[in-house]
């Protein structure tokens, strides 16, 4: 069974006692971090005792014992305050993660790993005014999709991102990575696609936003490459 890129990348920013995967469905993610030694216990949780039936099955045919755990309850209310070392939410919208930590009632873990599905400027926007910080928000590809994910901790006062840092991820700036270019120049051609159809100032300046940071972070490299390619 090969893991999904989206799931390794979670998986990259994880080495923990115990980790719970919240809305966990299948448990691929749970498989994947012990394999790699990367948790020594994972708790799975879903609203859904279906759904979450997949990932007892998993854990029964892989043989997990007791370093896993399934939990039928909705979002953080099947846990205690601290219980886990890294708590993960992946797979549904920003928005979602936002009410996730609303009804929260207080608690709160040492580390929270997120990749929503979509509406995750809002989700950035939501974790800077509730007083967390963003440690790394970084993009991958997998299987033609692009997926945002964020480790985060809860802090003392709010941190400080810039208007790009908050719209495009505060780690993608540094990591210059190609996922990351090819979001960008799939983002571009979506926006021109559209401004043939429907004149839109908002949309036209975005554009020039997208191709502005292409430009500044990878028009050197791909210079590069086609003066090598010139001389090969």
């Amino acid at each position: 069974m090969r893991a999904l890129k989206r799931l390794e990348a979670i998986a990259s920013l994880i080495c923990a006692n115990s980790v719970a995967d919240i809305g966990a469905d299948h448990g691929f993610l749970a498989k994947l971090l012990f394999d790699e030694n990367r948790a020594k216990k994972v708790i799975a949780t879903d609203i859904s005792a279906k759904s979450l039936k997949k990932a007892d099955d998993l854990a029964k045919k892989f043989k997990f014992g007791e370093k896993f755990e399934t939990r039928v309850g909705d979002g953080l209310n099947v846990l205690n305050s601290g219980e886990v070392d890294v708590v993960v939410i992946a797979g549904v919208g920003g928005y979602e993660i936002t009410k996730i930590l609303d009804r929260a009632n207080g608690k709160n873990f040492d580390t929270y790993i997120f990749q929503p599905a979509q509406n995750t400027t809002e989700l950035r926007t939501y974790l800077l005014n509730n007083n967390f910080e963003i440690i790394k928000d970084f993009i991958v590809k997998d299987q033609n999709k692009f997926y945002n994910t964020l480790e985060v901790k809860k802090s003392n006062s709010k941190q400080a991102l810039s208007l790009m840092e908050a719209k495009y991820g505060l780690t993608n700036f540094d990591l210059k990575s190609k996922d990351f270019e090819e979001y960008l120049r799939d983002r571009a051609r979506r926006i021109e696609q559209t401004l043939c159809l429907n004149k839109s100032e908002k949309l036209e300046k975005e554009l020039c936003e997208v191709k502005g940071i292409l430009d500044e972070l990878y028009k050197g490299e791909n210079n590069a490459r086609d003066n090598k390619v010139s001389t090969d």
